[in-house]
This record gives C-alpha cells, structure tokens and sequence, in this order.
C-alpha cells in the first residue's frame, strides 16, 4: 500500500512506439528491418539506465513532486550524439555513459529499443523525434536521412525566432504528446540555429483494474493528509530487504510494468541516491509473486524542470559552451560560435484506478553566441519511489518522486487525453 509522502517515478518502458493511432506521426517514417533486442548486448540498456540514475541525484528528483522522462531525454541527446564530432561527440558519450563510443552500436541498440515498443501489444509508448531548423540554416542530407531511417525523426523548418515559429512548435508537441502538453513554449531565442525535441509518451492499463479510491492518510513532509488511495489485495510481484520494500504491478499484456519502492527508514532520496544500473536489474530479477495488502495514492504530476545545472553536473559543461563541432547535422554551423544554450523536459504523468498516462516533450536549442516477521503488504503512506519498466529488456522511460500526492504539482495547461 502506497501512501506516505514522496515518490520517484521511473517509468522505464523504452524509446519510442508506433503511430498507429491518432496522434503522434513520426514513427510512421521508419521504414527499416526490426532490430531484435535480444541480438543488443544488455549493457546499452544498463547504462541507459546508469544516466537515468545519474540523472535523477544531479536533478534532485526527490526534493519534491516529480517526474522525469530519462529515455526521452536520451532519445534527444543521441541524435544529437550523431551530429556531433570531435570534442562534442566525446562530451555526448561520456554523458550518456557508454563503454565504447561507437555510434552504430549505440543507434542499433536504441533501434532495438525502439523496435520493441513499436510491436508492443496496443501500442501504449510513443516516442517521436523532431529537428526543426531555422532558416536560411539547411540541415545537411545524409544527416537528415540517417535520423529519418533510424529514429523516425520528421524534420521542419522555421521562419526565424517569431511567434509563428514558436506556435508550429507548440502545436506540433501538443498532437505528439496526445493533447497532454497543449500550452508548450519552446522560448525561441534570435541566435537559435536548431532544435532537436522528443515527445514520449504513455497510455496503460492495469492488467485488472482497481475499484475506485477511497480516503487514506498519507504523511508528507508538510504532514499528514487524507488523499485519495487505491487499495486492495492482490497477487504482484514483491521484494523487501532491510532498507526498502517494492511491488511490481503489471499493466494490460505484462509487456509494462510499474515499480513502487518504499524506504523503511529516512526519506527517499536516500534510496533514490542508492540506486544503479545493477542494483535496478537485480531487483527486476528479485521480484517473487505474492498475495498481499496494497495500498497506494491517486497523484498526477505536471513539471517543467531546467536540466542545464544537471548535465553541466555530469560532465557536459562544455556543450554550453561556444566551440561545438555541429557540422554533420549542417555544414552551415560554425563551430567556434557554437554552443547548447538550452536542454529543458515539460512532463505530465497521472495515475489512478484505471493506470498511467504521461507525456514528456525534452528540448535542445543550438545556437550561435558569443524486519522478518512483517506482514505481507505494501502501504505507500508516505515518500515512495515508483517506475514503470519495459519487461524484456529492464529500460526506464519516465522517473520522479511524489512527496505530497495531494498537490497536483507543476504546470496547470497539460491535461490528459
């Protein structure tokens, strides 16, 4: 049972999936054979999920309500990651921390990934990538064509840093994102060169639905409060240890999962802090099936968070710097003037009695400058940590804690679809 007072969202489901309803419309350029996951050595996925773990202590994602998509915001830097050389390019695959920086292995695994929720039953993950190029800039054709056949990528082009451009951007989030982030603003700058952005999103089920909530006491930092809480009894997958306790509750098909992991003591950000990318796949292995008390709260989370002071954290200062060799997305870029001058996520996630809905829109702008013996069961009553997993392969899509499910934090314009 889920109610205490904070939460951590991962919702680790993988890249991108098909356009195959209304909506989002990039995914329908790849035109491509599928690549097999299972063919991809597990350690892409492992240290996809390193940065996301990385990620989530240098943003503080437990200080508070959140939520972050690390997968979207992977999605964005690897494109990126493609036009890149030279120092750029090391900058880029030591943030994303790859073992061996070999861009055609690092794309085939995010191919696979992306592959996978694409034939994902019901198709519940989307992932759509855009380049939008200010003219008179020309986004160079081999480029172009590469994250077209990989990714899926649709490429624009804008006017210049004016209303219009930034009413074809918003417009173009609000129907890859479902209609979930409708009042987007990309804050177009007047030096801009490019934008790279990633939409992600997600629409699952519970493998069987919960009756509806009813009033619980969850105890926030601010304290306790009667929210409304999902509770039942069920069989879910289950893991305690000394320092925390987690379920596993599948989402229609079992292809999706979402992770909800309670500290038995402190807050959580001392758990958040503890994970890695090995502990995360031990985890996933250590789940065992058993009937128990569950209990969680109704929340949604709405945010846009700043990932700048995060990145410069993890090593990539340097891309905010001018000096960035961007001339494989155009041959027009300069690099000596060239620097990132943004990497900003907008997310949306709301879970209830019927499952999850959530939206990530990531953008980056180029630019030009100068104990034993415990019950069996789950009550998140207070600081939680939650995530939802893609089965075969482990992989984190969005993440995010949940201090004060009574606050529905953030932005107030997305709503879901």
């Amino acid at each position: 049972m889920i109610g205490r007072a904070a939460a951590l969202t991962l919702l680790g489901c993988g890249l991108l999936a098909p356009a195959c309803r209304p909506g989002p419309t990039t995914s329908s350029a790849l035109d491509r054979p599928r690549f097999q996951a299972e063919k991809v050595d597990p350690k892409v996925y492992d240290s996809m999920n390193e940065f996301s773990f990385k990620l989530a202590r240098a943003a503080n994602l437990a200080g508070g309500n959140s939520c972050l998509s690390p997968v979207s915001l992977d999605q964005t830097l690897v494109v990126l990651l493609n036009g890149a050389e030279g120092k750029a390019f090391e900058t880029l695959a030591d943030l994303l921390d790859v073992e061996n920086p070999d861009i055609d292995a690092i794309n085939q695994g995010r191919m696979a990934l992306i592959d996978e929720l694409r034939y994902l039953p019901g198709n519940p993950v989307t992932l759509s990538t855009g380049i939008f190029s200010v003219q008179p800039l020309r986004i160079h054709p081999p480029f172009a064509g590469e994250m077209r056949t990989k990714f899926g990528a649709e490429l624009r082009k804008l006017g210049g840093a004016n209303t219009d451009s930034a009413r074809q951007v918003r417009d173009w989030v609000a129907n890859e994102s479902l209609g979930r982030i409708t009042e987007y603003d990309p804050e177009l700058s007047k030096d801009l060169l490019f934008i790279v952005l990633n939409v992600a999103t997600l629409t699952a089920e519970w493998e069987g639905p919960f009756d509806a909530p009813q009033a619980a006491q969850f105890m926030s930092p601010s304290g306790t409060k009667e929210v409304p809480t999902i509770k039942d009894h069920r069989a879910v997958g289950y893991y305690r240890d000394d320092t925390f306790s987690a379920v596993r509750i599948p989402y229609k098909d079992k292809t999706l999962s979402m992770v909800f992991a309670l500290p038995k003591k402190g807050n959580v950000s001392g758990l958040v802090n503890s994970l890695s990318a090995t502990k995360w796949r031990s985890l996933l292995k250590s789940f065992r099936t058993d009937s128990l008390d569950l209990q969680f709260p109704v929340f949604s989370v709405e945010a846009t968070q700043d990932l700048v002071p995060a990145l410069k954290a993890l090593g990539g200062e340097s891309l905010f710097r001018p000096g960035n060799d961007f001339r494989r997305v155009s041959r027009e870029v300069y690099p000596p003037e060239t620097s990132i001058s943004r990497f900003k996520q907008t997310t949306f996630i709301e879970v209830d009695e019927r499952g999850t809905r959530a939206a990530a829109a990531t953008q980056t702008d180029a630019v030009a400058m100068d104990a034993p013996m415990e019950p069996l069961n789950f009550i998140a009553d207070r600081p939680f940590f939650y995530a939802v997993v893609e089965e075969k392969t482990g992989t984190i899509l969005f993440f995010g804690v949940v201090t004060d499910p009574s606050v529905r934090s953030g932005r107030s314009e997305a709503q879901p679809r």
